[in-house]
């Protein structure tokens, strides 16, 4: 059986570099287009019971990454309005704190800064990286891109000792705050019958980690959901699609039953573990045409077409 698992992130008229958002009246079209096509249900629902799932009717999922406060301000009404579900997974340190993971923070601080120059002590990081002098903020940002491409690559806590280092040398931009969803706002979408899971603590790269750390990154998250939603969350959604077999392993043995990747490819039911679900990002910014290409999946088969 096929499952069409969609990703989104951010709904909002208001957009930003440091953190793209779809218009509200882009996302409206999106769910009436998957609404008019297959039926919906949340991914938890589908996998623990299966018996729900219609032979010969495609299935869907929606799901969002991160905890934006935007989608319950504007996803969640369009979602009621056509009477759908969906799952949220959200970074617990961000609900708890109100600011946006990390790497949105990275790539704000570049993009809001006024400074035309930085340096970093980070050993793992290469010594051209680590001190720059830009001309404008083009430069600056465009910089920054590569930087962030690094960091994804090392050890976590060379990463946070790098984000520290950035957000002293700019201190010129406050940290963002009121970005994300509260517990409330998550006992909320609870209520109407959508599904919340995590999305880690801190939004780490997982294989980036110890495995120590990595094991704490996963129970943490999992055990704060569960003292504010009375429920300990069955799925988890890999930050930046980042895992491997280890990854799995210590996320199966934490307590979770489903692990969200992202693929860009449809779930075909019983091929492959529970613990790696790709899912289609939706990206924002794009037009209905090629949004529409990737949610019918002929957008990435042209491409593979193309490769060959």
């Amino acid at each position: 059986m096929t499952i069409r698992v969609y990703l989104f992130h951010r709904v909002s008229p208001q957009s930003e570099a440091w953190a793209p958002a779809m218009d509200p009246i882009m996302f409206e079209r999106c769910v009436r287009y998957i609404s008019s096509r297959y039926r919906v249900s949340t991914i938890e629902e589908l996998m623990m019971n299966p018996s729900g799932a219609k032979e010969g009717k495609e299935m869907a999922c929606i799901t969002f990454d991160d905890g934006f406060k935007d989608n319950i301000e504007y996803a969640q009404p369009i979602l009621a309005k056509y009477g759908l579900p969906a799952s949220f997974y959200v970074v617990t340190d961000s609900i708890d704190g109100g600011s946006p993971p990390w790497n949105h923070q990275f790539h704000r601080y570049f993009e809001k800064t006024d400074a035309l120059s930085f340096e970093l002590d980070i050993k793992s990081i290469p010594d051209d990286f680590c001190r720059q002098r830009w001309h404008n903020k083009e430069e600056r940002v465009d910089f920054g891109r590569n930087l962030y491409k690094i960091l994804k690559t090392i050890p976590s806590k060379d990463m946070l000792e790098g984000m520290n280092q950035i957000s002293e040398q700019f201190s010129d931009v406050a940290p963002p705050t009121d970005y994300m969803m509260t517990w409330d706002d998550l006992r909320e979408l609870q209520v109407s019958g959508s599904s919340i899971g995590s999305h880690t603590k801190s939004h780490l790269m997982l294989t980036n980690l110890s495995e120590g750390d990595l094991e704490a990154e996963l129970a943490a998250s999992r055990n704060r959901i569960g003292e504010e939603l009375d429920q300990l969350p069955i799925s988890i959604s890999y930050p930046v699609g980042d895992y491997n077999k280890l990854v799995m392993s210590k996320a199966s043995a934490c307590g979770y039953e489903i692990g969200l990747a992202v693929g860009q490819k449809f779930y075909q039911k019983g091929e492959g573990s529970p613990m790696q679900i790709p899912r289609v990002d939706v990206y924002a910014g794009s037009g209905w045409f090629k949004t529409r290409m990737r949610m019918n999946g002929s957008l990435e088969l042209i491409k593979r077409v193309v490769k060959v």
